[in-house]
């Protein structure tokens, strides 16, 4: 069965909550329709870091791809530890990214 936005939305959401590394986490704008998603979440850390996360994403013809996210790594004290931005490619370009921009169970 080929994943969907909704199902692939889902699966992010689960990994969240089984993450061994992931304290609790908040879901700060999403949007689902068939065809693309988007989801923004603040993450705490078991550590007290603070993760900001963002992923806008398409469905392909092999299932969602990630095109564009972004995130913030914040320490306990809220100093910046690292910062990123990617385009993973073009929007409604041809091509599967795999794994770009996903969420690891760690």
């Amino acid at each position: 069965m080929e994943q969907t936005t909704t199902t692939y939305l889902h699966e992010v959401k689960a990994r969240l909550v089984s993450s061994t590394a992931v304290h609790s986490f908040q879901i700060l704008k999403e949007r689902i329709t068939p065809v693309n998603g988007y989801l923004r979440v603040r993450i705490t850390l078991h550590n007290g870091d603070l993760l900001e996360a963002a992923e806008y994403f398409e469905q392909g013809v092999e299932g969602p791809t990630s095109v564009d996210y972004r995130y913030h790594w914040m320490d306990k004290e809220q100093r910046l530890r690292r910062s990123g931005t990617r385009r993973c490619r073009p929007p409604n370009s041809s091509g599967h990214i795999t794994g770009a921009g996903k969420l690891s169970s760690g």
